[in-house]
């Protein structure tokens, strides 16, 4: 870690933008590091802000496809009638045509069954397939095409080692589980930049707090291997 040089960015004032205008802004902002041939890690709260920082990643990387760590396929077209929910950004990322890789899935409505069932770039690794199979992380990694975005909602890991989320889901992934995932996923494909999201910090709880920053810390460490 000696060797990799960090700059820690001040947080993005949005200044009473919302919807479409935010998410430009955030596409932008992210367009500018990147097009400076900076590897750029995202932090938030709200699993929207993957939408723009996705857009901004394949302008810069044209053929990229999404890994997605979630509780959550996030397929709605819409969620309380906004096309930017959380419960959406999938859903945006898949108008643009490109690989879907969905990984820790265990909820979801019918309509987001619907378009995973019928859609030829989306591939959802549900959470009890993967307890019962040795083999899904090679499968995972077989489903990536070469240039992969990184999004993390920390509800993908399993609540006993992640309770500060939102939306916690039983029969999450294991700590072990996910860094045999990220350490392949880095090692074997070209991880263009990565985001983790979704923490809804507890008071005197800091085990999500730490974790999630642990998790940070080994996959700067994955990427910098790789370079």
């Amino acid at each position: 870690y000696e060797d990799v040089k960090i700059a820690t960015l001040n947080p993005l004032e949005f200044n009473g933008r919302v919807n479409k205008e935010a998410m430009d802004f955030i596409d932008q902002s992210a367009f500018d590091i990147i097009n400076s041939n900076k590897f750029l890690i995202s932090l938030g709260a709200e699993h929207s802000i993957s939408y723009p920082l996705f857009l901004a990643h394949q302008k810069k990387f044209t053929d990229i496809g999404l890994l997605q760590f979630d509780a959550h396929s996030d397929l709605r077209d819409a969620y309380q009638n906004n096309k930017y929910s959380h419960a959406s950004v999938a859903a945006r990322i898949n108008e643009h045509n490109v690989s879907i890789t969905q990984v820790g899935i265990r909820a979801l409505c019918k309509e987001e069954a619907d378009l995973i069932k019928n859609s030829s770039l989306i591939n959802t690794f549900f959470a009890h397939d993967i307890h019962n199979d040795k083999n899904w992380v090679d499968k995972v990694i077989e489903s990536l095409p070469d240039n992969i975005y990184v999004t993390i909602d920390a509800d993908g890991f399993d609540p006993s080692i992640m309770p500060a989320v939102g939306t916690p889901e039983p029969n999450g992934l294991s700590w072990q589980q996910a860094m045999q995932l990220f350490e392949q996923v880095f090692k074997k494909k070209n991880v263009v930049g990565f985001d983790v999201l979704e923490m809804a910090p507890r008071e005197n709880e800091m085990l999500s707090q730490y974790n999630l920053a642990k998790l940070v810390y080994r996959l700067i460490g994955f990427k910098s291997l790789k370079n």
